[in-house]
């Protein structure tokens, strides 16, 4: 049951992250820039009901260069360094989300940067979420390099890390929390009911005052 049950979490950790990105991607084609234009998703005009972003698949884009690589970010890992390693082909990240009835425009770092200004962010999970975490991280790389401030905030840098964006005053974080909630069973008899749900101590002491 325990292992269903972190199976469950990781998926709707990875579910929440990509409807972050899928929401900031439509958050920033509605932000107006004098020197940025991005193209706004084309609704058809013949229905009246608007675009939801959250059905589609993930489709080839061939046409582009990757979101960024381990040329371009310094912060991918060894583990993760595909290239370093001798991979010859590049078409694994060429890839995008396309909505089934509009366009997203491109994930623009710099406007996300002015959108998070002032504020902190914090992926809480596991390992999933850290890897979400330094994915952002590498595709903010383009724009800005952040400071490691994890070593001044915490000493147990294998489950938080924070990131510092000097420029925009904003902190991206990852929280180590396998669980957001702590989960008590019925006494009486083995059930897979839920009686009550609380907050965990890392959930509920790492993840204040940082939009999750």
């Amino acid at each position: 049951m325990e292992k269903t049950l972190n199976k469950t979490v990781s998926i709707n950790i990875f579910i929440l992250t990509l409807s972050l990105i899928l929401i900031s991607s439509i958050t920033l084609s509605f932000l107006k820039s004098s020197h940025l234009h991005l193209p706004l998703p084309s609704i058809p005009r013949s229905s009246d009901k608007s675009c939801d972003v959250f059905k589609g698949k993930w489709v080839p884009y061939p046409q582009g260069p990757p979101y960024y690589s381990n040329e371009t970010c310094r912060m991918i890992i060894d583990q993760q360094n595909c290239m370093k390693f001798g991979r010859p082909d590049t078409e694994f990240m060429k890839w995008r989300w396309k909505p089934d009835e509009c366009q997203l425009p491109l994930f623009d770092a710099a406007q996300f940067l002015e959108i998070v200004k002032g504020k902190s962010m914090a992926f809480v999970g596991d390992s999933v979420g850290r890897n979400q975490m330094e994915s952002l991280l590498c595709l903010l790389a383009h724009e800005a390099d952040p400071e490691d401030i994890t070593q001044n905030k915490s000493a147990e840098k294998n489950y938080f890390q924070r990131w510092f964006y000097a420029d925009y005053n904003f902190t991206l974080a990852a929280f180590w929390s396998p669980f957001l909630v702590k989960s008590e069973l019925q006494t009486s008899m083995v059930s897979s009911t839920f009686t009550s749900m609380k907050p965990t101590k890392h959930g509920q002491t790492r993840s204040r005052n940082s939009t999750m």
